[in-house]
């Protein structure tokens, strides 16, 4: 494991006035609009997702005096078992007391943006492995995805199509109008989630609102850039690209469009989950902790742990949009 030490740091003991730049960070939606169940400590290490199949419908008539059969309910039991992650910094203890960088809060910092990227990872690679996906224009496949088959009115009209067949219901609610200057009410809507270089393509479809021109500004999450074909649209560099994956050699891009499956919790598409008091973790060992292994007391470490995984629930309820950029 590599040391972080002194010659890792410049100006070390110099006076110097600095400003903290911001860090550079993406915003992780990929966990936003699942449901959480965690597993209580010390009772096992795996959870339950239940579904039920819905009722089909009773189009004979009663007869008198009659009771007909009852319906049976079939329940579908998805198991999910949270694994662990984790990253963790080694410092020596003449970095802690020679640095004017405020280490543990800078090194907190780190640990927190590569836990957060990891977990939103985790769920956006599973959420991108659904069986629901449409390849744009004339494609059957991600290899034969080709240039100029871009996300366009002709595929969303489709994966609307798509949904509403399904009974997929929308994640939002309606934004009533206003009497705002040139402002437009936003229908209840689906979520799309798309990388910063497909931001173009949604800003080209039919009806596009931009985000400030809601007329109650309402965004699901700062990410949010505007709502057209009854999708609200939020970017993030997280976004799933198969890179070189379609014709030629082109980078694939991968929009997710997800709904609901029904009402209440259970309708939502897709489970999380992790184990109570150890969903996410932070971990700090002073120098001098590890005993006989640290006899000079050289060597700290800061560190993160995590259970986590994801699972799609209903497999309808996310659609997995395959096409190529503008």
């Amino acid at each position: 494991m590599a040391l972080v030490g002194t010659s890792a740091v410049t100006a070390v003991r110099k006076f110097y006035e600095r400003l903290m730049l911001a860090r550079a960070l993406p915003f992780l939606l990929h966990n936003m609009f699942g449901q959480r169940k965690n597993i209580p400590q010390n009772k096992g290490e795996e959870v339950n997702f239940r579904k039920y199949s819905s009722l089909g419908a009773q189009t004979t008539p009663l007869v008198e005096g009659v009771t007909p059969a009852g319906q049976s309910v079939t329940v579908t039991d998805i198991p999910a078992k949270p694994l662990q992650y984790g990253g963790w910094i080694r410092f020596s203890d003449l970095l802690a007391f020679t640095t004017e960088d405020p280490i543990s809060v800078e090194f907190t910092e780190l640990l927190a943006e590569q836990a957060g990227l990891t977990i939103d990872q985790l769920t956006r690679n599973i959420l991108h492995a659904g069986t629901n996906v449409q390849y744009a224009g004339a494609a059957v496949s991600r290899v034969t995805v080709a240039a100029g088959m871009v996300l366009n009115d002709a595929e969303l009209k489709e994966a609307l199509v798509t949904a509403r067949k399904n009974n997929i219901r929308p994640v939002t609610t309606i934004i009533l109008p206003s009497e705002k200057y040139a402002t437009s009410p936003i229908k209840p809507s689906y979520i799309g989630l798309i990388a910063p270089e497909i931001v173009q393509d949604v800003e080209a479809l039919t009806g596009f609102v931009a985000v400030e021109k809601y007329a109650s500004y309402q965004p699901v999450h700062e990410s949010e850039i505007g709502s057209a074909f009854n999708v609200r649209w939020l970017c993030t560099s997280e976004a799933k690209v198969f890179a070189g994956a379609g014709a030629a050699g082109i980078d694939v891009f991968s929009t997710l469009l997800i709904g609901r499956v029904g009402l209440g919790i259970t309708g939502t598409p897709y489970g999380i989950t992790g184990i109570d008091t150890h969903v996410l973790e932070q971990i700090y060992k002073a120098p001098g902790s590890a005993g006989a292994d640290d006899p000079l007391n050289q060597r700290g470490s800061y560190a993160w742990k995590a259970m986590h995984v994801a699972k799609i629930l209903q497999t309808y309820g996310i659609l997995r949009i395959e096409h190529a950029e503008t």
